[in-house]
């Protein structure tokens, strides 16, 4: 009789919820179950072909022993893009995606193979720095074989057959770690047009017997190794000060648009505060950059918007009523033809003093700095060598 009671009690306790009542409160998980709501996902850009197209993702090693390779590649990012910048295929204009994964690293799951995807193949060159920049090091297992399929299949990659598709992964350890195999990988990214290549960081002979040549085998590509705890000797041409200064200047000449214009013109000068706190070579290259055909932001700045239609940059102006109110069409149109006008000035102007700077490093150089020391000469030559059997020449 007790037991019946109780029951009856504890049936006539619970509450119970209509269709129109209160519905009951979502359930909570114990915060070490929760989600890292801490990052957004990186949402994929679908890939919309304009001409011929060079698409590159890199593959970085993060682990607890590749902070050498790390800082490598945020010093020579710009100089390899600027590299590749000079692409040119049956007089077209040569788009250039990059993109970015960083993997054997902790804070990621084993589900996720302990890798992240930072940034999708993107001509945002801003974007793609900062993703550079966010790597965190620190981990210990790495599954380059399930990189390389995840770059296979989560990436926007061009089904041109004229374009070049290229995967770049680096690394230190075996390269056959966790339950994809390369037998399994390689093939499916060959499958889809991409040529493997594979960068040991350390002995030449050691990596092949960890098998980072295989990938490079199968994937039509080449295996290369670096010094990744080396420093490249470092030559400092007397035009960078005056081309850090223009690329300055150059900024002033965007206008954010839309609703990610102020966003977009905060991540531009962030970028040019990493570059610059690297060095000052890094920083010269980032200007020089900024004042070539493969930075673009016609999706945020006015300037190049009207640069490359007029019409549409004088109705986005009037749309805004930011910088341009009470304006009429004729008066937006001559300001926006003097912005323009000024900006292709600071780029001849930086143009001119690459041109300078770059015969002077050519004289600097020894013999030695032709060969695949470093990550930078690696992936340019590299990708130089690749791209020509495509048919893409570099001038």
């Amino acid at each position: 009789m007790l037991i019946r009671l109780l029951l009856l009690i504890f049936v006539t306790s619970v509450p119970t919820y209509g269709s129109s009542e209160q519905q009951p409160p979502p359930l909570e998980l114990p915060e070490i179950l929760q989600p890292d709501k801490s990052e957004k996902p990186v949402a994929p850009t679908p890939f919309v072909r304009t001409g011929p197209t060079i698409q590159v993702a890199i593959l970085l090693d993060a682990s607890g022993s590749m902070g050498g390779l790390i800082d490598q590649a945020r010093e020579q990012i710009w100089s390899i893009i600027n590299a590749i910048a000079l692409a040119n295929k049956h007089e077209q204009p040569v788009t250039l995606q990059v993109g970015l994964f960083e993997y054997g690293v902790e804070h990621q799951s084993k589900h996720d193979g302990y890798m992240r995807l930072l940034s999708p193949l993107t001509s945002d060159l801003d974007q793609f720095s900062e993703a550079l920049f966010a790597i965190k090091i620190g981990g210990s297992k790495e599954y380059a074989p399930k990189a390389i399929k995840e770059a296979a299949n989560r990436l926007q990659w061009s089904q041109h057959p004229d374009d070049l598709r290229l995967i770049i992964i680096t690394g230190n350890e075996e390269f056959q770690q966790g339950d994809i195999p390369i037998s399994h990988a390689v093939p499916l990214a060959v499958s889809k047009g991409i040529i493997i290549n594979s960068l040991y960081c350390g002995n030449h002979a050691k990596g092949r017997d960890l098998q980072w040549a295989t990938p490079a085998l199968l994937g039509h590509g080449r295996y290369l190794n670096i010094d990744h705890k080396k420093h490249a000797p470092r030559i400092e041409p007397p035009y960078d000060d005056d081309i850090i200064l223009l690329g300055q200047k150059l900024n002033d000449t965007y206008i954010g648009y839309g609703a990610k214009g102020s966003t977009k013109k905060q991540q531009q000068v962030a970028q040019d505060s990493n570059a610059s706190s690297l060095s000052k070579s890094s920083s010269t290259e980032r200007s020089i950059a900024k004042a070539g055909k493969q930075y673009k932001t016609q999706d945020w700045d006015l300037i190049s918007l009207a640069e490359e239609n007029l019409n549409q940059g004088i109705a986005q102006a009037k749309k805004d009523q930011l910088h341009f109110k009470g304006l009429n069409d004729e008066e937006i149109s001559n300001k926006l033809k003097q912005k323009i006008s000024q900006r292709q000035h600071i780029q001849k102007q930086i143009t001119d003093l690459e041109k300078q700077r770059n015969s002077y490093i050519k004289q600097a150089k020894n013999n030695k700095t032709n060969k695949t020391d470093d990550l930078g000469n690696a992936i340019i030559l590299t990708i130089q060598d690749q791209a020509k059997t495509k048919g893409f020449s570099f001038q």
